[in-house]
Order: structure tokens, then sequence, then C-alpha cells
């Protein structure tokens, strides 16, 4: 009966930390992420692109903590956005021209299925204006939330060079490696 009562309240204190989590730092992190991304677009007179939809998420459908920006892109679309566009990252990014707006990424790179060619499109269309949420890589969300193929470790801060750092999840579907970008990129890269 003791063993039973302990898991109940262990399993009770793991629920109410991951619930502080996403109605706490996670929320804060992304009102603060967000808001800066808003500022520095707004200074250096770019848009603003947002990726991951404001109202998705477990936690978003009841709160948002932030907005749509001038360019929304999600995988699932992003309702109540003026201007969405609906699709996978990996496809949609590489659309958008060099250099051409400011990035807010929130909690999405956890799922895209080639997160270095995500990080690499993003640094190629924001330079270093690039603006990263990430789920907290030791809460049980980073292991277990649906579609989740990796922890990230860490991101750079807006302004600052390199690139992220994280791990697959063991149980996380092998992506296939891409073949090199097609079209007039590809052919520049094999004239130099």
């Amino acid at each position: 009966m003791r063993w039973g009562r302990l898991a109940l309240w262990t399993l009770g204190l793991v629920a109410a930390r991951e619930a502080w989590l996403a109605f706490g730092p996670r929320r804060w992190r992304r009102q603060e992420g967000y808001a800066a991304a808003k500022a520095r677009a707004e200074e250096l007179g770019l848009p603003l692109l947002v990726v991951g939809a404001p109202s998705g998420g477990f936690v978003n459908v009841a709160l948002t903590d932030y907005g749509c920006g001038d360019l929304c892109v999600d995988l699932e679309g992003c309702p109540g956005c003026e201007r969405a566009i609906t699709g996978r990252a990996e496809d949609v990014l590489p659309m958008l021209p060099d250099g051409s707006a400011v990035a807010f990424v929130s909690c999405t790179l956890e799922y895209v299925d080639d997160v270095e060619r995500v990080w690499r499109e993003l640094r190629r269309i924001a330079g270093r204006e690039v603006y990263a949420v990430t789920v907290e890589p030791w809460s049980l969300t980073a292991f277990f939330f649906p579609g989740a193929q990796r922890r990230i470790l860490s991101a750079p801060a807006p302004g600052s060079s390199g690139g992220i750092s994280y791990r697959p999840l063991p149980w996380a579907r092998a992506v296939p490696a891409l073949p090199a970008l097609e079209g007039p990129r590809r052919r520049k890269r094999l004239r130099r």
C-alpha cells in the first residue's frame, strides 16, 4: 500500500512540474522572444516571420503567447493569421528570399524532419536575427510529446553565430538523407 501511495505522489509531482513548465517559464520565454523579435523587425524595417502557429500546441489553444507576425508558417496552418503558409518548414522556407525577415521560431525545431536544413534556411532568411524558443530538453514534454524527433539542447542567441545542438530521441523515425538542393542554387554551387 505504501508503494502505491508513493507512486501516486510521485506521478502527481511530475505532472505538476510539467504543467508549471508549460504554463510558466515556457510561456514567458515565448512572450519575451516574440516581443524581442518584433521590436528588432521594426527597428530593421523588416517583416517578422513566425514559424509555428500562435494557436498551435497544448497550451496555446487556450492562451496565446505570441502573434502572427507578418507571415506565419506552420505544418497545420495558422488559424487567425492574415498571411500564412501551410506546409513543412523544409518545403516553405526555401521559397523565401535571402535576408528578407527577422525570424521567431516557437517550439517547432523538435518536430521538423531535417532540423539542420531548417536551421540553415532560417539563417539564410534572417541572418543572425533568429529568435528561437525550444522545449526544455530535460522536461518530459521534450521526450514524450507526440511527433517529437529530438531534444534541442541549445540554440544560439539572436545576434550570435553558430548552429543548434540537439540529440535525436531513440524512438524517433530515421530521416532519410535528402538529395542535394535542386534548381538554380545547386547549379551555382556546381560551377564554383
